[in-house]
């Protein structure tokens, strides 16, 4: 499992759009998840899970990343399933 990352442009605009600079930390803009879990919690990121989408994104101050955590998994799984 992996995550996109970009840098925001705006502090306030973070969700899922956000205008950004480009590519964020990781290689290429792209981290492993347990590279993303480890930044998050290095880095106090707020977490969010967006239903609409069924994906998980995070952000701390203009870094931004975008990926699948469990609840996005576990209703994709529920999803197939049916």
């Amino acid at each position: 499992m992996y995550g996109r990352t970009r840098t925001l442009k705006e502090l306030g605009e973070n969700g899922i759009g956000a205008p950004a600079l480009g590519v964020g930390a990781g290689k290429d803009g792209v981290m492993a998840y347990a590279e993303i879990v480890g930044f998050n919690e290095q880095n106090g990121s707020t977490v969010v899970y967006d239903p609409e989408i069924v994906s998980t994104y995070s952000y701390a101050g203009t870094s931004w990343i975008g990926y699948d955590g469990p609840t996005s998994i576990e209703n994709k799984v529920k999803f197939v399933k049916e």
